[in-house]
């Protein structure tokens, strides 16, 4: 039974969400972390690679690298003792439950870290926290691999973080979000001993009204959501009276450690 508090996004959202919302099974999502990945092994040529699924959730990020090689062997972790028990893993994956904040791990245990839309699930505070331990964990020669809504601009990021705090009020979630900027997340991991190598962005198609429906909730008001939109310029979107899709940017980044 989770111990996390009833109003937590982290307790609220389910495995059947993240196995349902289309936008978390989009190949467009995984081919940028795909071809990451394969270039390390190309590199690395290894009989076993360790890999940590950060803020795993259903481990789809992991189930899908392992389909590249059977050297690579996958740590899921994920804070939600919901997520871990879902019926998507094998008896055989190794699940770790444990906040990304304070990872129960080794230091320099992981040749790859990866990591999918967690951090737009984390308090700003958080962020140093988690990049730190995630350089915690890393070897020196690996790489973390992180894919999120991460903005382009200061405004992007303020209607991105409007858009989801309301998003949340409407789920009954009441833990604290944020978006950063890339810019931002850059100059976080310098500060932190890393440095980004590699970026690649594209635009991802979320409806919210299968968004919501995929939580179990049929008539969300997107009335709010729908003032945010019209009042910016920055994120495209249709708005149907009935459903509202935005486009979001969704941005792929290699982190490697700066080695004295």
């Amino acid at each position: 039974m989770d111990s996390l508090p009833k109003d937590s996004q982290f307790h609220i959202r389910t495995p059947e969400y993240l196995e349902s919302f289309e936008p978390f099974k989009d190949p467009q999502s995984f081919n940028p972390i795909a071809e990451v990945v394969g270039t390390y092994l190309k590199e690395n040529d290894r009989s076993s690679l360790r890999c940590l699924d950060s803020m795993a959730g259903t481990g789809i990020v992991g189930r899908k690298m392992q389909e590249l090689s059977p050297a690579i062997r996958i740590v899921y972790q994920d804070k939600s003792q919901k997520m871990l028990s879902s019926n998507v893993y094998q008896s055989k994956d190794e699940r770790v439950l444990s906040d990304a904040t304070a990872l129960s791990m080794a230091g320099k245990s992981f040749d790859i870290v990866f990591c999918r839309g967690g951090l737009n699930n984390v308090a700003k505070e958080d962020y140093p926290k988690i990049l730190g331990e995630w350089l915690r964990v890393l070897g020196d020669h690996g790489i973390i691999v992180l894919q999120d809504h991460f903005a382009t601009t200061e405004e992007e990021k303020t209607v991105i973080n409007q858009i989801e705090t309301e998003v949340k009020r409407i789920e009954g979630i009441k833990d604290p979000t944020y978006v950063s900027t890339m810019e931002e997340l850059k100059a976080l991991i310098q500060e932190l001993k890393g440095e980004v190598t590699n970026k690649k962005l594209f635009k991802a198609r979320f409806s919210m009204k299968e968004r919501f429906l995929s939580k179990g909730i049929e008539k969300p008001d997107l009335s709010v959501i729908s003032k945010i939109l019209k009042a910016q310029n920055v994120i495209d979107y249709q708005d149907t009276g009935e459903d509202i899709v935005v486009m979001y940017p969704i941005t792929t980044i290699t982190v490697k450690k700066i080695i004295p």
